[in-house]
């Protein structure tokens, strides 16, 4: 029981006070408590029989109030109503229980108001914290609070940012937040450029928590820092950010020749379509590989439009190569590549590769109009070097069938300008023995072989004057020897020498 304080002052006047009166004060302290102190009282007899007692006593306990969030991060500050009726607080101590203990943990003791402290919450562990509040008054009497109880949250949320290197148009910056504590209150996404303010652009306070930004109001050109700061319910924050540069320059780069799948011989020009609006080109560089996945090596870089450049293949291993042009413009020195063409290098040396002989409609065994011989070169020839101007249309010539030997021939031969000597090895009668003149017509094309383009020429018999009959019943071959005069388009000469027809031997007319 609390002590208190007992004084008395007597004051007779007239006589003593009574026995009876002396009794009752001796049964009040009784029943008061064992602990007696006397304290400022009064007594007064008027008359014998007649006194007033008066008693300054404090039995009333102070009182405490603790107010705490119901989320905590951080430090946080604890405030503490404390009050007393009849005296005065002279300490105030807060203490802690984390959920799931037993004891008590002293926070702070306070012996003067304000009835603060600071509770720095990063060493407790996440989750439910109880506290109270026991305010102590002058005479040690003692008052607690209400049990409160809190949510410790000091983990702080997730959150990155990631955009592409280049901006354009409308976009959506887009970031990932999470939080595992209390959850995700607020994320706000800022950007600026260079060292200038922060610019918010928007604050999401429920997920998605995407921005739209029309990049077409920033600085073309201009590279901006985004911000990303996500806050969770208990205070904490995180943070990330990501750069990017604005690009709404309408910006276009092609090869424009040659063309996919194009055979380069010698010192072919390559030429690119190129533009940028808004921004100025600084340059076109054409760059080359081998195959498909060789690195790329500049073959030119041109400066000013129209942008073009000379590729000299000659000394390159035949094969097929890819082209791209790399233009770079702007302020800032971008750059933009080009689609990729495929193309093929063609250094296949020039020479005679085949012959075939066709019989027409004819007499089977006869040389006679519609039979034809097909000569195959082993790469393109420029047609002009066989007969100028020639461009592979039906055009006319006139050969000389020459015989050998007497009536009947174990050899002869077609002499055709502009293609060579065409020899048989077959007996074939003439019944004169004589040169004849024959009008042939030649046409010519462009086949794949293995990939690489040939010239083959088709020389087709006109009417035959005499009668050239094959008198050996047995199958011969064809023999080829070039003129000699044959160029390839970038003016490599043919190898002389003379070729077989190939597969088995047969009739030919």
């Amino acid at each position: 029981m609390p002590s208190r304080r007992i004084s008395a002052l007597s004051r007779i006047r007239g006589t003593r006070p009574s026995r009876r009166l002396l009794a009752v004060l001796a049964v009040l302290l009784f029943l008061s408590g064992s602990a007696v102190v006397l304290s400022a009282a009064t007594f007064t007899a008027v008359t014998p029989g007649q006194v007033t007692v008066g008693a300054a006593e404090d039995y009333t306990p102070p009182t405490a109030q603790l107010t705490v969030p119901a989320l905590v991060a951080g430090t946080v500050a604890l405030d503490v109503d404390a009050q007393d009726a009849r005296t005065f607080v002279t300490r105030v101590v807060v203490e802690k229980r984390p959920a799931g203990a037993d004891t008590w943990t002293t926070l702070c003791t306070i012996t003067s108001a304000p009835w603060t402290c600071d509770w720095d919450t990063t060493g407790e562990p996440e989750g439910e914290v109880s506290l109270r509040a026991t305010a102590t008054d002058s005479v040690d009497l003692t008052g607690t609070s209400p049990l409160v109880t809190t949510q410790v949250d000091n983990t702080v949320p997730t959150v990155s940012l990631t955009l592409p290197s280049q901006l354009s148009g409308t976009v959506d910056v887009d970031p990932t937040v999470a939080d595992t504590g209390s959850g995700v209150a607020s994320v706000t996404i800022d950007y600026r450029t260079g060292t200038g303010a922060w610019v918010t652009l928007c604050t999401r306070t429920v997920a998605p928590y995407s921005c739209s930004l029309d990049t077409t109001t920033l600085t073309n050109g201009a590279s901006y820092d985004f911000r990303v700061t996500a806050r969770d319910v208990a205070g904490n924050s995180a943070a990330a950010s990501a750069t990017a540069t604005v690009e709404n320059t309408t910006a276009s780069v092609s090869i424009t020749s040659p063309g996919a799948g194009a055979f380069l011989r010698g010192t072919p020009t390559i030429t690119v379509a190129a533009s940028a609006s808004p921004g100025v080109i600084s340059s076109v560089a054409v760059q080359r590989r081998t195959g498909t996945t060789g690195s790329w090596v500049t073959i030119c870089t041109d400066t000013t439009a129209p942008y073009s450049c000379t590729w000299d293949v000659r000394n390159l291993p035949t094969g097929g190569y890819e082209l791209r042009a790399v233009m770079t413009y702007g302020p800032d020195n971008r750059t933009l590549d080009s689609a990729t063409v495929a193309v093929v290098v063609d250094n296949t040396p020039l020479s005679a590769v085949d012959v075939q002989g066709t019989p027409g409609p004819g007499t089977l065994g006869l040389l006679d109009a519609g039979d034809s011989f097909t000569f195959t070169y082993s790469t393109v020839v420029d047609l002009a070097t066989i007969r100028p101007g020639w461009t592979g249309g039906a055009t006319q010539i006139t050969a000389t069938l020459n015989p050998k030997g007497g009536t009947v021939v174990d050899l002869a031969w077609l002499d055709l300008p502009g293609l060579g000597q065409l020899a048989f090895t077959q007996a074939i009668s003439h019944p004169a023995q004589s040169t004849n003149n024959i009008p042939v017509t030649l046409t010519a094309r462009t086949v794949l072989v293995g990939g690489l383009p040939r010239t083959e020429v088709t020389a087709t018999m006109g009417s035959v004057p005499d009668r050239w009959l094959r008198t050996d019943a047995s199958n011969g071959t064809l023999y080829w020897t070039p003129t000699g005069s044959e160029r390839t388009p970038d003016g490599r000469a043919i190898s002389p020498g003379t070729t077989t027809e190939s597969g088995a031997a047969d009739g030919d007319l």
